[in-house]
């Protein structure tokens, strides 16, 4: 069976590795201008975009929301 997703294999699959909670970072999703992307907290109010989840090419050349970037809250 071949499943096409733009999620993890780990999301989709569940984790099998032994060290699932010691890398546990509470990755959340949340949209920005329209684009859903993954993000983790980064210090006390900011959030830091972690990837993004679209299936539009033209996302992934947005420099707003590019892997590293700091949203503020």
């Amino acid at each position: 069976m071949i499943l096409y997703t733009i999620y993890d294999h780990n999301v989709v699959m569940g984790s099998s590795s032994k060290d699932n909670g010691k890398n546990n970072l509470n990755y959340s999703e949340m949209n920005i201008d329209g684009i859903q992307v993954q993000v983790s907290r980064y210090g006390d109010s900011d959030y830091q975009v972690q990837r993004i989840i679209s299936t539009n090419p033209y996302d992934y050349l947005n420099p707003k929301i590019q892997p590293g970037t700091i949203i503020p809250k």
